[in-house]
């Protein structure tokens, strides 16, 4: 997880926030969870760059994914070339299992800012389509109740800088903070952010799970962006606002795919 903003671009420049750095990609795991089987959570991804586990990433549509933009684009605006980038799904390992999907096209947001980190997100197109079922999108004007539980799912790092990584899928379960408690807690928080953690500490995202889903009741609320390390007191994972950017995805992807489901969630507040 990356440290705070003094040392953002510092990290930025070998590893950005939770996402795996190259030297560490092979040893990371979810902080406070437990594993999982990958039938229950079917939309995860392992996003894998040159064969190794980077981040994760989540199925939105039948060749259609999303992650965080700091899993692709590094802090000079370099945007990884789609033919080194492989999605894995369908599996709980991974490093194997499951089906073998390969980038045809990678959008980072026109907006995003490494230094910040705002606008973190992205998408990728796959070729062949996915055969398992996608996450739900949240409707625009989604309000997300205060303690709302969400699940996070990943392979990233149980302790910050541990490099000591599982290959099975891991899971734990954060509360969702509200608006106004991650201002205070965190600098440069945005309305295209939401933050979520456990009050004691112990549960988060970590280093690895970057790009990976944030999910209550079956729709996918958030990305994993970025934190002050990982687990700690008071001091909450902070997680790209998915219902921000509703526009933005489906002005990219395109689909040919029924929206009643989305539009179906509208005025739910968990």
């Amino acid at each position: 997880m990356m440290l705070g903003k003094p040392v953002v671009v510092v990290l930025l420049s070998f590893c950005a926030h939770y996402c795996t750095c190259s030297t560490d990609s092979e040893y990371s795991r979810i902080v406070g969870g437990r594993k999982v089987d990958i039938k229950d959570y079917p939309y995860q991804l392992s996003l894998q760059i040159f064969g190794s586990h980077k981040c994760g990433a989540s199925v939105i549509f039948k060749d259609w994914a999303v992650t965080a933009a700091h899993c692709l684009v590094t802090e000079y605006g370099y945007i990884q070339k789609p033919e080194d980038v492989i999605l894995r799904a369908n599996s709980s390992r991974r490093d194997k299992g499951g089906f073998v999907h390969r980038a045809t096209r990678i959008i980072p947001h026109e907006s995003y800012d490494s230094e910040s980190l705002d606008n973190d997100i992205a998408l990728i197109k796959v070729t062949p389509p996915f055969n398992v079922s996608a996450v739900k999108l949240p409707p625009k004007d989604l309000v997300l109740r205060t303690g709302a539980r969400g699940n996070i799912t990943g392979w990233g790092v149980r302790q910050y800088g541990k490099l000591n990584m599982p290959l099975e899928l891991r899971r734990t379960t954060v509360s969702i903070l509200g608006r106004s408690e991650c201002h205070n807690k965190i600098n440069d928080f945005t309305t295209r952010n939401l933050c979520a953690g456990d009050p004691q500490g112990g549960k988060d995202a970590c280093q690895g799970d970057s790009g990976g889903p944030l999910v209550h009741r079956g729709i996918l609320v958030g990305v994993v962006s970025w934190g002050i390390d990982c687990g700690q007191k008071d001091q909450p994972g902070v997680y790209t606002r998915v219902s921000k950017f509703w526009d933005w995805i489906m002005s990219h992807t395109e689909p040919i795919h029924d929206l009643t489901g989305p539009r179906a969630f509208l005025g739910w507040i968990g």
